[in-house]
């Protein structure tokens, strides 16, 4: 059986693995998101630091969820 401090980190991986992919999916998109608890959350995801050499950081969030999902299930 596993232990609660994996489950845990499951959880929390599968979190950040689908937020992440969320973002890149409105990214790439270029869809602007419903901010309902504050405003200029566009900004973030407009700006000049939300890409890494053309790469989002959203899409580079996702494969690193990605790889602690598998390494977690080994």
């Amino acid at each position: 059986m596993k232990n609660k401090s994996f489950v845990f980190l499951l959880l929390l991986s599968l979190a950040g693995f689908f937020d992440s992919a969320y973002l890149t999916i409105l990214h790439y998109k270029n869809v602007i998101p419903p901010c309902a608890i504050a405003k200029g959350c566009e900004t973030v995801l407009t700006s000049r630091f939300s890409v890494f050499f053309g790469i989002p950081i959203a899409l580079i969030g996702s494969l690193f969820f990605l790889a602690l999902i598998f390494l977690l299930l080994l």
